[in-house]
Formats: C-alpha cells, sequence, structure tokens
C-alpha cells in the first residue's frame, strides 16, 4: 500500500470518527434547563454544519422534528400547537426558531408581569405591619391618656 493511498485512508478513518462523534452528539442533544432558544439553536446548528462540512447531510424535515423533541416538558403546550398548526415537513429550521424565540418571549414576559405582583404583596405586608405596630401604640397611648384625664 502506497504512502497516499495510507495517508487517504488515515484521513477517511479520522473522517468518520469525527462523523460517528457528532452523530452522537446530535442524537444525544437536549435542551438544557433555564437555556434559551437561542443559545439551543447556536449548539445545535454547530453540530448540523459540521456533520455538513463531513459531508453528512440531515433532512430538513428531521431536523425540525429533532428540535421539537428536545425541548423541556415545559413547552409541551407549545409543541403540541406548532404540531397542529403546521404541516411538519414544510416548516423550516428559521420558520420553528424564530416561533419559538417569539414564544420564549411571551413567556418570559407573563412571568416578568406575574414577579411585580409578589413584590407588591411583600410591600404591602411590610406596611400592614408597620401600621398594626402603630395601631397598638396608638392604642397604648390612648389608654394611658384616658388614665391621666380620670
Amino acid at each position: 500500500m502506497g504512502k497516499l493511498q495510507m495517508a487517504h485512508e488515515g484521513t477517511t478513518q479520522v473522517k468518520q470518527s469525527k462523523i460517528d462523534m457528532l452523530t452522537t452528539e446530535y442524537e444525544l442533544f437536549r435542551m438544557k434547563d433555564n437555556e434559551s432558544i437561542q443559545d439551543m439553536n447556536t449548539r445545535f446548528t454547530s453540530i448540523i454544519n459540521e456533520l455538513h462540512s463531513l459531508g453528512k447531510v440531515i433532512s430538513r424535515n428531521k431536523l425540525v422534528r429533532k428540535v421539537i423533541s428536545v425541548l423541556p416538558g415545559s413547552w409541551e403546550s407549545k409543541v403540541n400547537a406548532i404540531t397542529e398548526a403546521n404541516d411538519l415537513k414544510n416548516l423550516t429550521m428559521d420558520g420553528l426558531i424564530t416561533n419559538l424565540n417569539t414564544y420564549e418571549m411571551k413567556r418570559q414576559r407573563d412571568s416578568e408581569r406575574r414577579e411585580p405582583k409578589k413584590e407588591k404583596n411583600l410591600v404591602l405586608k411590610a406596611k400592614n405591619n408597620d401600621s398594626s405596630k402603630e395601631d397598638s401604640d396608638m392604642a397604648y397611648l390612648t389608654k394611658r391618656f384616658q388614665k391621666m384625664v380620670r
């Protein structure tokens, strides 16, 4: 076997090892807890692009289905809505990611709207506690004053 052929087979082996490693990464890919859609998409795209550069192309349909399958359980209602509203065969990755980003922003806005209410309740509680102390101070002073007047 000539040097060139050995070098080529070595390169082919390295390439196949990289493809195998990336394929495993793709198969085990999950969205992390508290990870944004954008960050998840960046990680996912880098795996897909590397596979593509090595000659392994995954169909758009499989990519869309993969992303939908890796979303956390808290996204179930959105996943169902996307699945019902879109023919997944015609949904592009860009379309999916845009849809998910929009939903993520809505979720954050909703949770931010809920958060301040908690803070207001704490403020009200603190004020109530203060006023009840004032009430008891006032009651004490009133009793003392009544005793003094008698």
